[in-house]
């Protein structure tokens, strides 16, 4: 047993960082409790704590949908979340984007994070390249 008082959130966002970091992301900014980062070969990434959980959010642009195109993709997002275990893929209208989020629970560990992004990345670029074409006529040119 550690002697060691317990890490707060901030610590543990900061060596979530400090991980991402050492992948590749830079820190682009912080805000309302979020921390935005960006990576020359990735999305751009969101995160922040969120109960005993530190969310992780993938935004990408959609263009404007028409009512049977917004069905249309609302049902590919289903299709996505059907065969996810660690995303969740969604629409939201006001901010005119598609996200995938993942969640990771527990106290920061770097083999326990490395395995939980290592295996969340893996399965969002299956599922978005499973579902390239319809995905792809939703998103902003």
């Amino acid at each position: 047993m550690s002697n060691q008082p317990p890490l707060t959130q901030n610590d543990t966002l900061e060596q979530i960082l400090t991980h991402l970091e050492f992948l590749g992301y830079s820190e682009m900014n912080r805000e309302s409790g979020f921390i935005a980062v960006k990576h020359s070969s990735r999305p751009k990434m969101f995160f922040r704590q969120f109960g005993e959980a530190v969310l992780f959010t993938i935004a990408y642009g959609v263009r404007d949908l028409n009512d049977e195109e917004k069905s249309k993709c609302f049902a590919l997002l289903n299709k996505l979340n059907e065969g996810s275990v660690l995303s969740r893929f969604y629409l939201n209208e006001g901010l005119a984007g598609f996200y995938c989020e993942g969640a990771f629970f527990g106290e920061y560990k770097k083999t326990t994070f490395s395995g939980f992004i290592e295996r969340w990345f893996v399965e969002i670029s299956t599922q978005l390249e499973d579902f390239d074409k319809e995905v792809e006529q939703f998103m902003e040119k």
